[in-house]
């Protein structure tokens, strides 16, 4: 009696085993996927909402307090009927103011108005922008019987007419001559010297490959 039972409950052990191994075998592929995902989301949603409410009875954090701004006086711009002090007026001009040499002999004599003084009311043309080292001699133009100089403006590779008379440089330079022959181009700079008298200094242009002297 005590031996048929035995084998009774060895039965129902390996019924009981087989049974689970079918709803295994029957639960694989896209059914176990989607049981298993179903209790991740289930769970997913629990947890956030649990964090939901964790954070809504948590105490909120006070911002910090905006900076004061300090207080700023009002000022009043009262310099508008003052003269200008960048006008061509307030300009100091020591060569028009007389200057006072000391002769051998002991006695000072008054000089007039500088005659190299550059003439600062009249406009200043293009090339006065710019120093004289910025600019090349490259041609020279003969038209009607006047001939004019060619200039390439360096590092913008415009380029200029110029005739005798015009200005270049920054030093008040005047175009003396233009000579085609020796392909050179005469510029008559004046530059303030330490005496505060004006001097004259002589540049000379030279076309590429012209022989200077």
């Amino acid at each position: 009696m005590a031996g048929q039972m035995r084998l009774s409950v060895l039965v129902a052990r390996w019924c009981l085993l087989g049974c689970v191994g079918f709803l295994l075998t029957a639960c694989q592929g896209s059914d176990l996927g989607q049981l298993f995902s179903s209790m991740t989301q289930e769970r997913t949603l629990a947890d956030l909402e649990a964090m939901k409410r964790q954070q809504e009875v948590a105490p909120g954090k006070k911002p910090n307090p905006l900076p004061k701004i300090p207080d700023v006086e009002p000022f009043q711009y009262s310099a508008g009927s003052l003269s200008d002090p960048f006008s061509r007026d307030n300009v100091a001009r020591p060569w028009e103011a007389q200057t006072q040499v000391v002769l051998v002999d002991d006695k000072e004599e008054e000089l007039g108005p500088d005659p190299l003084a550059p003439d600062l009311t009249r406009e200043r043309q293009p090339l006065e922008e710019f120093p004289l080292d910025s600019v090349t001699f490259v041609g020279v133009l003969v038209a009607l019987g006047e001939t004019r100089g060619i200039l390439l403006l360096q590092g913008t590779g415009q380029t200029h007419e110029v005739k005798v008379g015009d200005y270049v440089g920054q030093d008040y330079g005047q175009i003396g001559d233009i000579d085609l022959d020796t392909g050179t181009m005469v510029i008559n700079e004046v530059k303030l010297g330490v005496s505060g008298r004006w001097q004259q200094n002589e540049e000379i242009l030279s076309l590429p490959g012209a022989a200077v002297d």
